[in-house]
């Protein structure tokens, strides 16, 4: 229901990263990962389809390792898991950027018949690669060779003496070379794929700058929490898509934190039995039922804590309170004081204002 959500509210961009976000846990889970690239090392490990300029997040797959016989056993391998993450985009022309852990030759074939393009790195160990691109001997610096077949361009750079980057793409069908680059002579393939490489990066590093998650040994609360965290950074983007106000994320989900409880402070305000007096005076700002009062209440300052006097005199006693009596406005606690509605009330103010006062002459 959330990625439905996600899917209908945003519309993609003409990049997509496909990646994985590792959430820590180091709790008792039989599908936990181990990736010592990400910064949690430990964690439940999700698949990402992100909008590699605005870090949309638009799809998300939980890695739950190999399920029993029935309708939830699925293909983990990474074909499939690409398969299944870019359904949504079929058709669509867009261009799906990731790493050589999910590049498959097979899999550029199908999403070029999709009318997907493929742009990613591409493992040496590949048996349908040319021996003569796999190695670097009598190679210089900075250069490049390129291979096109079938509408896929391969290529391989050398960026050090005997190390050689290899990439195969769908969208670039030339072997230009990008002038920005300078004396390094970088593809274009190369540099397109740097600057749409890092959408899930930086979508991971937003959820771990406010992170809402606790520590806790169960797993499915750690998926939760990333859930929270990916919804805030959502909600962020449409927001400034649609208001075109420009907010700091962290004065954003306070905002946002604050309409979220609207609702439940409003329900808490109607039945506020059993709290505490201070909490009671603070919630009828938020009754909607009582809209003057809740403003009557909001413009008055909060009176001050004072000593019970008939505990001081009776017993000497220090207790604090904020309530006074209606007539001699004394500080009195509920001990000294009793239950009154507000029709009973009028009619005792009513009736003590007309009772005339005694002269000295009378007593």
């Amino acid at each position: 229901m959330f990625v439905e959500n996600c899917q209908k509210s945003y519309c993609l961009g003409e990049n997509v990263t496909i990646d994985e976000m590792l959430p820590g846990f180091r709790g008792r889970c039989p599908f936990r990962q181990y990736i010592p690239s990400k910064p949690n090392k430990y964690g439940i490990k999700l698949f990402a389809l992100v909008d590699s300029k605005m870090t949309y997040t638009y799809n998300l797959e939980v890695y739950a390792g190999l399920q029993p016989e029935g309708p939830f056993r699925i293909s983990n391998k990474p074909p499939d898991v690409v398969k299944r993450m870019v359904q949504p985009l079929r058709g669509s022309g867009r261009n799906i950027t990731a790493d050589n852990w999910f590049t498959d030759l097979e899999l550029v074939d199908w999403l070029k018949k999709e009318k997907l393009t493929y742009v990613g790195t591409i493992r040496k160990n590949k048996r349908q690669l040319p021996p003569t691109f796999v190695s670097v001997i009598g190679r210089k610096q900075y250069s490049s060779m390129f291979g096109f077949s079938d509408g896929k361009t391969l290529v391989s750079y050398i960026p050090k003496e005997r190390k050689n980057v290899m990439l195969i793409s769908t969208l670039h069908n030339d072997h230009a070379l990008d002038p920005s680059s300078g004396q390094s002579n970088k593809p274009e393939i190369i540099t397109y794929y740097n600057s749409t490489k890092g959408g899930v990066d930086t979508a991971d590093q937003m959820c771990s700058t406010y992170d809402v998650s606790r520590n806790n040994k169960r797993w499915p609360m750690v998926i939760f929490y990333a859930m929270m965290n990916v919804a805030g950074i959502n909600s962020l983007i449409i927001y400034l898509g649609n208001e075109l106000e420009p907010m700091r994320r962290r004065v954003f989900l306070k905002k946002l934190a604050h309409e979220l409880t609207l609702p439940e402070l409003q329900r808490r305000s109607q039945k506020t039995l059993g709290i505490p007096n201070s909490l009671q005076i603070r919630l009828r700002k938020f009754n909607p039922n009582k809209a003057s009062a809740a403003d009557a209440d909001a413009d008055a300052p909060l009176l001050k804590r004072r000593r019970c006097e008939p505990c001081t005199l009776e017993v000497g006693f220090r207790r604090m309170t904020v309530l006074r009596c209606v007539r001699c406005s004394k500080a009195i606690c509920t001990k000294h004081s009793k239950q009154i509605c507000e029709e009973c009330k009028l009619v005792v103010v009513q009736t003590s204002s007309e009772v005339p006062q005694s002269s000295d002459s009378e007593d």
